[in-house]
C-alpha cells in the first residue's frame, strides 16, 4: 500500500472511531483484538516470533482497555464477570509469550469471539430499537403536505 492510500486509510479509520457509539468502539476493540490473535497464529507457525510477540501485546493493550472501560457501578455482576474474564486473559496471553505457543492465544481468541459475538447482538437490538423508537416518534408526528410557495 502506498503512502497516500496508507494515510488515508488511517484517516477513515480515525473518523469511523471518533464518530461511533461507545457500544460500536467496544465491538470494534472486539474485532481489532480478534484479527491480531488471528496475526499472532499465523506468525508464530511461520516461525515469526518477534511478530507473534508484537500482536499479542498488541492484544493485551486492547484487552486492558476493555477492562479500564467496565463501570462497576452500572454494569453490577456483569462488569464484575467481565473483569475476571479479562484479567484471565491478559494471564493466559503472558503464559503464551513465555511459552511462546498457541495453546493459550487459540483459548483467548476463543472467548473474544464469543464476547463479540454476544456483543454483536447488543448492538443490534439498540440499533433496533433506536429504529423502531424514530419510526413511532414521525408517526406520532402530523404530517404536513408540501406545497409551491406559488399557489
Amino acid at each position: 500500500m502506498n503512502a497516500m492510500n496508507y494515510q488515508a486509510t488511517k484517516n477513515y479509520q480515525k473518523i469511523q472511531v471518533e464518530a461511533a457509539r461507545p457500544e460500536r468502539l467496544v465491538l470494534m476493540l472486539f474485532d481489532g483484538a480478534v484479527k491480531k490473535l488471528g496475526l499472532a497464529e499465523t506468525a508464530h507457525r511461520e516461525d515469526r516470533l518477534e511478530e507473534f510477540h508484537s500482536h499479542v501485546v498488541r492484544v493485551q493493550k486492547i484487552i486492558s482497555e476493555l477492562l479500564g472501560a467496565l463501570d462497576a457501578s452500572k454494569g453490577g455482576d456483569l462488569a464484575e464477570n467481565l473483569e475476571r474474564l479479562y484479567d484471565y486473559m491478559l494471564r493466559q496471553l503472558s503464559l503464551a509469550l513465555v511459552r511462546r505457543n498457541l495453546e493459550q492465544v487459540e483459548e483467548v481468541k476463543r472467548l473474544l469471539t464469543e464476547l463479540r459475538e454476544g456483543w454483536q447482538g447488543v448492538v443490534d437490538q439498540n440499533a433496533s430499537e433506536e429504529n423502531q423508537s424514530t419510526a413511532e416518534e414521525e408517526e406520532s408526528q402530523p404530517s404536513q403536505e408540501t406545497r409551491s410557495p406559488l399557489v
